[in-house]
């Protein structure tokens, strides 16, 4: 488990390198810019399978092309204080990729799960949440890799006939994200 937000980027790197996250390519990474990197993103009809368990699945609300603006953090709580104390604007994000959601209760705009009974509103291939800013004037798609994680160890185990842990974190978080959106 990542304990840094350095470790959040280096997973994420390395899951697109070993091609568990498809269609980005990683243009920039900075430590000291405002944002965090920049990333290409493209998705073709290899990301938009339906029997892939992070295929994207909402072709119209995409955040398809070049150098898009990519925001890493351990926690995505620290993203929304970032823009409270305006450090970071999220009409400037075009995605967060964070390792933990503890809850979709924050205190600035609102946050929806993206996956399970709701992977049909997914923007982008292993989103797996959505940030909504009030009046939905900002909308950042997030990847969750600790979601993600789960997601790919479900499918693992259910090629392979056996429920395991995988299964299990899988099912915690979509029962927490379905009772939180309530």
């Amino acid at each position: 488990d990542p304990d840094s937000e350095n470790d959040v980027i280096y997973l994420f790197g390395a899951m697109i390198a070993k091609q568990f996250l498809k269609g980005y390519r990683v243009r920039a990474l900075s430590g000291s810019a405002r944002y965090d990197g920049l990333l290409d993103i493209n998705h073709s009809e290899s990301t938009d399978s339906y029997s892939d368990p992070l295929s994207r699945r909402d072709a119209e609300n995409t955040v398809d092309g070049l150098g898009k603006v990519l925001e890493f953090k351990y926690a995505f709580s620290a993203l929304i204080d970032d823009f409270e104390s305006k450090k970071k604007n999220p009409r400037e994000i075009d995605v967060a990729v964070v390792w933990t959601l503890p809850t979709l209760g924050v205190n600035r705009g609102s946050i929806e799960y993206c996956y399970a009974d709701k992977e049909d509103v997914r923007p982008i291939y292993g989103g797996t949440h959505i940030w909504r800013d009030e009046n939905d004037t900002s909308r950042i798609p997030i990847i969750c890799l600790q979601h993600v994680c789960a997601l790919l160890s479900k499918s693992l185990e259910s090629k392979e006939g056996k429920p395991g842990f995988g299964t299990g974190v899988y099912e915690k978080f979509l029962e927490e994200d379905r009772d939180q959106s309530i």
